[in-house]
């Protein structure tokens, strides 16, 4: 019997023992697989450089300036470049790997997330081309369609919002003006949308319509276009580039009557005012408004003095808060013209020239 005892405490003894390796074990396991978690969740959540699947917006401002456009004795594109804020140009051709872009039109640019995009209609060829580089490059790539429903006949125009780029252009036969929207600037594009119907953008005769002129400011997209019919300045809005709002009429009154429009219309917005310029109609001379969101019909304006043009001008601004516009003067000489002030007064500063060219130049901050 007591043998029997001392054996059944021994077995004990080696139970207890086991069972304390097992939980040992067990916990561990448990402290391997915990870490083992929150090693994948910091991943998840970007700490695990650079694995977030997300993106960063880019900032909608810049302190450089560049614009693109058309050449003056030839269809190719052509740049100018500025980092004293517009006092300066530094000009060159734009190549592309293995061909070369050539456009009857006005192009568009957009820099995104250290990359440049120039979108334009082709040079015989109604449809809308893309070309692209990291900005700090020199090399360009593409020359290639966006997609083979996006035609006009008009300078096209782009903007980004959020890590998105987004086209808008005039139809190729009629005076409707669509939107499309990419994620990657090159080959992923939706459907276009119309967000502004003929009637709305109507031209002197059918198909004649001016071109629109995109814009952001980071959260809502802002369309705007003049009727050539009508001489009307108008503008829709958007979060999604596929639901717009009603047109709103912004022509500016002046000495008793609206300033009519004509041409096309160029415009940028931050997070107050909209700012706005066009062609008076009569003399061509740019209208320059500052109009405030809150309350945005019939603001009065101003002249930007002495600078003219009969086509579609380009406005943007930059982090230091000058507003810089850049047009294509109706001269012989077709030189384009940059001049900037800043966006709370001021006067426009005498106009710099950089560059030739029969069609309209577009301008954006970097």
């Amino acid at each position: 019997m007591k043998k029997n005892y001392f054996y059944l405490v021994f077995l004990l003894i080696i139970g207890l023992v086991s069972c304390s390796d097992e939980m040992g074990e067990i916990e561990s396991n448990k402290s391997i697989q915990d870490l083992r978690s929150n090693i994948i969740d910091e991943e998840e959540e970007g700490g695990g450089g650079g694995g977030g699947g997300g993106c960063t917006p880019d900032a909608l401002f810049g302190s450089g300036l560049q614009y693109f456009h058309r050449g003056y004795s030839s269809s190719g594109l052509f740049y100018s470049k500025s980092t004293d804020g517009g006092a300066s140009w530094l000009s060159g051709s734009v190549t592309v790997v293995g061909s070369t872009p050539q456009t009857s039109q006005g192009p568009a640019y957009v820099e995104n997330n250290g990359n440049d995009f120039v979108y334009f209609k082709g040079n015989s060829s109604t449809n809308i081309f893309y070309i692209y580089k990291a900005s700090a490059a020199t090399t360009w790539y593409g020359n290639t369609w966006v997609r083979s429903d996006t035609k006009t006949s008009k300078p096209v125009s782009a903007t980004k919002m959020g890590c998105d780029i987004y086209i808008a252009y005039k139809g190729e036969s009629y005076d409707d003006i669509w939107v499309t929207k990419s994620s990657d600037g090159k080959t992923s594009w939706t459907t276009p949308v119309k967000a502004v119907t003929s009637g709305e953008n109507e031209g002197i005769s059918t198909g004649d319509g001016n071109p629109p002129y995109i814009t952001s400011d980071g959260s809502k997209l802002y369309v705007f276009w003049v009727s050539e019919k009508y001489n009307g300045v108008y503008y829709k809005t958007s979060t999604d580039g596929v639901t717009w709002s009603s047109g709103q009429y912004i022509n500016a009154y002046q000495n008793g009557a609206y300033d009519l429009a004509s041409y096309g219309v160029a415009a940028v917005v931050d997070n107050a005012y909209m700012y706005v310029t066009y062609p008076k109609k009569s003399s061509k001379e740019l209208v320059f408004q500052r109009i405030a969101k809150s309350s945005p019909y019939g603001s009065n304006a101003s002249y930007i003095t002495g600078q003219y043009t009969d086509q579609r001008p380009s406005l943007t601004l930059t982090t230091s808060g000058y507003l810089v516009v850049s047009y294509n003067s109706p001269t012989s000489t077709n030189d384009v013209h940059t001049s900037y002030v800043h966006k709370s007064g001021g006067s426009w500063s005498t106009s710099v020239t950089s560059g030739d060219s029969n069609g309209a130049p577009y301008i954006s901050s970097y």
